[in-house]
């Protein structure tokens, strides 16, 4: 019972397991530890195989952006590069169109008054065919 107790954490499942048995005799206590080592070890080559897997599937991707081989489109530099010139393009249309709108409201302030200037100095206006 010391030795059940004694495993470490990563065991307290099996060790729960074991604590619910009815019986704890040599026999049936050598039966889990062989089961619970079998199914540790299923787990550990399936998670080889998963990585395995993983890696081979990664070697045969090809970025969308550039069509390299060995990543994905997501993690390509070049398109990381693309995307911040994008960006600061971006910027730099809308600063250039604010500014384009800022000259010609001036512009337009500048021609209305002119035209108030012009009607001062007449002292008339003229109201169109009324």
């Amino acid at each position: 019972m010391a030795m059940i107790r004694a495993l470490p954490d990563d065991y307290s499942a099996f060790v729960s397991s074991l604590l619910l048995k009815d019986s704890l005799d040599k026999a049936a206590i050598t039966q889990a530890f062989v089961t619970e080592e079998t199914q540790c070890q299923r787990h550990a080559n399936d998670a080889a195989a998963a990585a395995i897997a993983m890696s081979a599937a990664l070697a045969k991707a090809n970025c969308d952006f550039c069509s390299l081989s060995g990543y994905i489109q997501a993690d390509c530099f070049k398109y990381q590069a693309a995307q911040q010139q994008a960006k600061q393009n971006t910027k730099q249309q809308a600063k250039a169109c604010f500014n384009k709108g800022k000259r010609h409201q001036e512009q337009a302030n500048a021609a209305d008054n002119t035209s108030k200037d012009d009607k001062s100095e007449n002292g008339t206006e003229f109201a169109g065919n009324a």
